[in-house]
């Protein structure tokens, strides 16, 4: 939800009790595991420990532990970074709702 509380959901009266706010946080958190996982898969591909893409990321190992467990979502220049570490290229698809 967008201050920062999270809800519960056990049922799909939940879903509807609390609506949009629910599903639209429940994607964002999904998104974040999938780019955490896909930076942990590349990081191992290429045979580095979390502190030296940190380093070659100009951030904390902290930082790529948060993101790695899908509890960080980068802003656009740090994902940009990782990218560049990771011998990467960021990609960004829409896609239509309806």
């Amino acid at each position: 939800m967008s201050n920062g509380q999270h809800v519960r959901v056990d049922s799909s009266r939940d879903i509807e009790r609390h609506g949009k706010d629910v599903l639209a946080g429940y994607d964002t958190e999904r998104r974040a595991v999938e780019l955490g996982r896909a930076v942990c898969e590349r990081r191992k591909d290429l045979g580095l420990s979390q502190s030296e893409l940190a380093l070659r990321a100009g951030t904390s190992r902290a930082t790529i532990s948060r993101l790695e467990a899908g509890e960080h979502v980068p802003a656009l220049n740090l994902l940009d970074r990782l990218a560049a570490a990771l011998d990467a290229t960021v990609g960004i698809s829409f896609s239509s709702t309806g």
